[in-house]
């Protein structure tokens, strides 16, 4: 359900940038956007995290169990891509407020990257050199997509540090988890 969870952060936020605007009130007639907002705040809740969007994108919610498995999480992940890196000789990390500070760079980066993932959202047909132009865009957002990886796995592992594993009948019966088909409702909104 992690990767569930910063799926559905990405789709509202490249149908959404403004998170000024993720406020179910604002969303109530823009059902593509308001069911992911729901869904977003049942994953929350479910993974234990009790703060709105905004804090949570500010680390709020990181603790000092992230840190304590700061160091198992770098040793299993980061060293996949040691020979990509310098060095993972670092400091380890004793503080919150670092890897608040970690998160806050990484999900702002990965925002960013969202939007040159999107910028061709809204092309539903094309030829001649603009299918040239599109094809080659995917090409770079597939190459930079897997580079990603690394730090996907970063705010997999800020979100649900105890690797939670949730099925969807309990989101739906314990977490006020919205039913509903999104594929139908994009679908419905083209």
């Amino acid at each position: 359900m992690d990767k569930l969870f910063w799926q559905l952060f990405f789709e509202l936020y490249a149908f959404e940038p403004n998170l000024k605007n993720w406020e179910e009130e604002r969303l109530i007639d823009e059902p593509i956007k308001l069911y992911r907002l729901q869904m977003l705040k049942s994953l929350l809740r479910a993974f234990s995290i009790e703060v709105n969007i905004n804090d949570f994108l500010k680390g709020i919610h990181i603790n000092q169990m992230h840190v304590a498995r700061w160091s198992d999480f770098k040793l299993r992940k980061l060293s996949k891509v040691k020979s990509q890196l310098r060095s993972l000789e670092t400091q380890e990390i004793t503080s919150t407020e670092e890897l608040q500070s970690i998160f806050q760079s990484a999900i702002a980066y990965r925002m960013q990257a969202q939007l040159l993932f999107s910028s061709n959202d809204h092309i539903y047909a094309a030829s001649g050199n603009f299918l040239f132009y599109l094809r080659a865009m995917n090409h770079i957002n597939k190459k930079l997509n897997n580079e990603l990886s690394m730090l996907n796995d970063y705010l997999i592992f800020c979100l649900n540090p105890n690797q939670l594993k949730l099925k969807k009948r309990e989101l739906m019966k314990n977490y006020n988890f919205p039913k509903v088909n999104l594929l139908d409702l994009d679908l419905d909104a083209m």
